[in-house]
C-alpha cells in the first residue's frame, strides 16, 4: 500500500523510518494521514497505491504528514 524512500538514511546506515496510518486500517472511502517519523531537510519520497504523496514537515511533532483519500474501488 505504501513505499517510502530515504536514500541517504540506507547509504548511512541510520535507523529505518516509521510509517504509521490513522486510522490504522484505512477502508475504501476513507481519508487517512501518513505520518512518517523524520527531519526537516531530509528528502523523503512516498507512494501509496502508485501515487506520490504530497508530504509536509509538522515542525513541533518532527514528523512528515500527507493526506491520502483512498478510493472506493480500492
Amino acid at each position: 500500500m505504501c513505499c517510502v524512500s530515504l536514500p541517504s538514511a540506507r547509504a548511512q546506515g541510520q535507523r529505518p523510518l516509521q510509517v504509521s496510518f490513522s486510522p490504522a486500517t484505512p477502508q475504501p472511502g476513507d481519508v487517512a494521514r501518513v505520518d512518517i517519523s523524520g527531519k526537516s531537510g531530509e528528502r523523503i519520497r512516498a507512494t501509496v497505491f502508485g501515487q506520490e504523496l504530497s508530504l509536509h514537515f509538522d515542525e513541533p511533532q518532527q514528523k512528515w504528514r500527507a493526506l491520502v483519500g483512498i478510493d472506493l474501488d480500492t
